[in-house]
């Protein structure tokens, strides 16, 4: 709105229904200047950039696994450890990275999308060591699937088995009749940035994360 103090009275308001949070996260379209600097006026300082992403392809691609390796299913109620591991010790220097725990993969496997072949595992020699997933979305009015997390355990990576997995979910869209997807990257993170292109990702929007500490005295004004 442009109005600082409406802005100041919401965060309030938000804050009043969200009592004993450690801290605040807001994400702003990265050309909306007048936002940002709105929001850093009232001492949220910025954590980082976040590119969006999408890809239009309708064609499929090999994966391109070596020997030893081979994708299958997320299977419910076997895999959710193994899930978390991987993910959570590929994303653990991410900015914005919070570890997740095996209930919330379970939730993520209720969907009917996930349990028929939306949820990945990467085998190397029968030891899981990557994961993918990708949920049916909507983007301009059209179908689309977003995707992520994309995780190869750090000892693995750099053998292209994240654009095995990335290919992967691609490919099960395309069965599906979609041939669109999305993603969201750290604009820090160049490696991931450089796969997503090379397969066709361009970038659609951008946005900057940030955080206001609520343990810092100097915001105890909320």
């Amino acid at each position: 709105s442009g109005k600082p103090s409406s802005l100041r009275k919401f965060i309030k308001l938000l804050l009043a229904k969200l009592d004993g949070i450690g801290a605040l996260y807001v994400f702003c379209p990265d050309v909306n200047q007048e936002l940002i600097g709105l929001f850093e006026g009232m001492g949220f300082k910025q954590e980082r950039l976040v590119l969006h992403m999408v890809l239009d392809r309708s064609e499929r691609k090999k994966l391109g696994l070596t020997a030893g390796h081979i994708i299958r299913h997320f299977r419910a109620g076997q895999d959710e450890k193994a899930w978390c591991f991987i993910r959570n010790s590929a994303f653990e220097h991410v900015k914005g990275n919070r570890p997740i725990a095996p209930e919330e993969v379970s939730r993520m496997a209720e969907d009917p999308y996930s349990t028929n072949g939306g949820m990945l595992v990467l085998y190397c020699d029968d030891d899981p060591v990557g994961v993918a997933c990708g949920e049916k979305d909507e983007f301009k009015g059209k179908p689309i699937i977003s995707i992520g997390p994309v995780a190869v355990l750090p000892d693995h990576q750099g053998k292209g088995l994240g654009r095995a997995l990335l290919r992967a979910v691609i490919n099960r869209a395309l069965d599906e009749g979609i041939g669109a997807a999305s993603l969201s990257v750290n604009s820090d993170n160049l490696s991931a940035i450089g796969l997503y292109a090379s397969e066709g990702f361009k970038k659609e929007k951008g946005f900057a994360c940030h955080v206001l500490d609520l343990r810092d005295p100097d915001n105890r004004l909320f």
